[in-house]
C-alpha cells in the first residue's frame, strides 16, 4: 500500500474526524498538489464555522478550486454514479461525501466505493427501495436521500426497508415525492414512525408527498401518523412542505409536547390559514424553534377555495418568533 493509499484509508476509516484529512492535506502539499491541500483546508474551515468576515472569501476560493479541478478529483468515482442529477457527486470537508447511486451499483461496487471516499450521504432515485433492506453499506452512511423513489407501501414492501436495521446510523432521511412519482403513502409513513432502528434520526424530510390528497375518510389516519413522528426520539428537524396539511392538523401538531424538541419546522405551501398560524404562535411547545417556514400558507375557504393568512396573524407570528419565522 502506498503512503497515499494509507492516508486515504485513514480518512475513510474515520469519516467524522478532521485530523486524518488535515494529515492528507499536508501530504498533498509535500507531493506537488497544493491546490488539493488548499481545498481540503478551505472546506474544513467552512464546515467548522469560519468567521463571517472570512467565510465569503473561503466560499469564493472553494468555487474557484472546484471549477478548475472537480473533474480530475472525481474521475475515479464516475463509474459508481447514476447520471440523472446535475451534481451526482458532492464534496464536504475536502473529500467526496455524497454520491448518487442505484441499488445495483451499490451492491456490486459498494466495498470499493467506500475504500475510495468517506461517503456519508447516498442519494438514490427512481428505484424500488425494498431491495435495499439487507444492504450493509447503508450502515456506513448518516444521510439517505430517496427523492422520487418508489415509496408507496400499497405497491411495494417499503415497510421491510424502513424497519430494517441497516438504517440504524441515519441522522437524516429525505423521502420527498418528486412531481407525481414516488410519493409516500400511509403504509410507508407508518413504517417510518414505528421503526425500531431510526433512533439516531435528527432530520426527517417528507415534503412534496401531498399526503392529504386522498379521500377525506383517510385523513384521520394520516393525521395520527404525523403526530406519531414524535416517536422518533432524536428528531429535531421536520420538513412537511407541500404535504397538504389543513389548519386543524397544524393545530394538533402545535399541541404535541414532543414539538419542544423541534428546532426547524418547514410547513411551506400548506393550508395553515389563520387558525393554524395562530395555533403555532400561541403554542407553549415551540420555544426552541430556530427556523419556521410558513410561506404560502392560505386557509381553505369553501366559497373562494383559498384565503390568504391575514396580516394580523402574520404579525402575531413575528412577535413570537421574530426573524426565525418566514411568512
Amino acid at each position: 500500500m502506498t503512503q497515499h493509499d494509507a492516508l486515504l484509508a485513514a480518512v475513510c476509516a474515520a469519516p467524522d474526524d478532521d485530523l486524518p484529512r488535515l494529515v492528507f492535506a499536508d501530504w498533498c502539499d509535500e507531493n506537488g498538489q497544493p491546490d488539493r491541500a488548499e481545498f481540503i483546508r478551505t472546506q474544513i474551515a467552512i464546515a467548522n464555522g469560519a468567521k463571517r468576515n472570512v467565510l465569503e472569501q473561503l466560499r469564493k476560493r472553494e468555487t474557484e478550486l472546484l471549477a478548475e479541478h472537480q473533474a480530475k478529483w472525481t474521475e475515479h468515482l464516475q463509474t459508481f454514479t447514476d447520471d440523472f442529477r446535475e451534481d451526482p457527486i458532492r464534496f464536504r470537508r475536502g473529500f467526496v461525501e455524497a454520491i448518487s447511486i442505484n441499488d445495483e451499483l451499490l451492491a456490486e461496487h459498494g466495498d470499493e466505493l467506500f475504500r475510495l471516499a468517506p461517503i456519508r450521504t447516498l442519494r438514490m432515485c427512481d428505484q424500488d427501495i425494498e431491495s435495499l433492506h439487507k444492504c450493509e453499506h447503508l450502515l456506513r452512511v448518516t444521510t439517505l436521500e430517496l427523492t422520487g423513489c418508489a415509496l408507496d407501501e400499497e405497491y411495494r414492501d417499503t415497510a421491510k426497508f424502513f424497519r430494517s436495521r441497516v438504517l440504524a446510523n441515519l441522522t437524516t432521511l429525505v423521502a420527498q415525492g418528486f412531481d407525481d412519482n414516488g410519493h409516500l403513502d400511509a403504509g410507508a409513513l407508518r413504517a417510518i414512525v414505528e421503526s425500531n432502528f431510526l433512533t439516531k434520526l435528527r432530520r426527517l424530510d417528507i415534503g412534496g408527498n401531498w399526503l392529504f390528497n386522498i379521500p377525506t375518510s383517510e385523513h384521520d389516519e394520516i393525521t395520527r401518523l404525523l403526530m406519531a413522528v414524535g416517536n422518533l426520539p432524536a428528531l429535531t428537524e421536520l420538513s412537511l412542505d407541500r404535504v397538504g396539511v389543513f389548519s386543524a392538523v397544524i393545530r394538533e401538531l402545535a399541541a404535541q409536547t414532543w414539538m419542544a424538541r423541534i428546532k426547524r419546522l418547514d410547513l411551506y405551501y400548506n393550508q395553515a390559514g389563520d387558525d393554524g398560524g395562530r395555533a403555532l404562535a400561541e403554542s407553549p411547545h415551540l420555544d426552541n424553534i430556530e427556523h419556521l417556514d410558513l410561506r404560502d400558507n392560505d386557509g381553505f375557504d369553501p366559497e373562494t377555495g383559498r384565503s390568504p393568512m391575514s396580516d394580523a396573524v402574520k404579525r402575531l407570528l413575528k412577535r413570537r418568533f421574530g426573524k426565525r419565522v418566514l411568512v
